[in-house]
């Protein structure tokens, strides 16, 4: 595989081994993708090594930044899908990609809050309540810039308790009770239940 990455939609995202697959030459398939597409992509690369006799796929999950930063570096990696155009930016100023960057879904933020929701929070209002912790992705992922103008626009004030890396470490405070709540991608919180 090349160093140059690939980024195609979603569906076609692995379709260029199809003439590679069922060879007696293993080959391995390395994705570089963000911390939020984990279930997704693991299921994809399962289902694309079923059907690609002889083909692994290795999957690399991260911030889409680090990602995208790590690309322009020279990081291997054959396919790179990150969270926001922003981070696709910097692996194309970098060189790294072999392709025209292309969008091949969306999300949108959600709040989300421990099952029992002790703090109460119903709305992004409550997080300006006293004694509310929240947290969210540093402002630097693509979950943390969102944050930030979802919480500008809302009028919020309070800071938030934290910054995590990613949107998977944000869901694993709340759903650990270490924080009332916290901003998420909405198919992050749907997985979670």
């Amino acid at each position: 595989m090349s160093n140059k990455l690939l980024v195609l939609p979603g569906l076609l995202l692995l379709l260029p081994l199809t003439a590679c697959g069922g060879g007696a030459d293993d080959q391995t398939l390395t994705v570089l993708a963000a911390a939020s597409l984990t279930g997704t992509f693991t299921e994809l690369a399962q289902t694309f090594e079923d059907e690609h006799p002889g083909v692994t796929v290795e999957l690399v999950f991260g911030s889409s930044t680090t990602l995208a930063e790590q690309a322009a570096d020279g990081a291997p990696g054959d396919v790179l899908a990150t969270a926001d155009e922003k981070s696709m930016t910097l692996a194309e100023d970098g060189n790294a990609l072999g392709a025209s960057p292309a969008a091949f879904v969306s999300n949108r933020l959600t709040l989300v809050t421990p099952p029992d929701n002790p703090a109460r929070i119903d709305s992004l209002t409550d997080l300006d309540s006293p004694g509310v912790d929240y947290v969210v992705c540093a402002d630097t992922a693509p979950c943390g810039a969102a944050a930030v103008a979802v919480l500008t626009d809302a009028g919020i004030t309070a800071a938030p308790a934290s910054q995590e890396v990613d949107v998977k470490a944000v869901l694993a405070r709340v759903v650990q009770g270490e924080a009332d709540a916290g901003l998420v991608y909405r198919t992050d919180a749907v997985a979670a239940g």
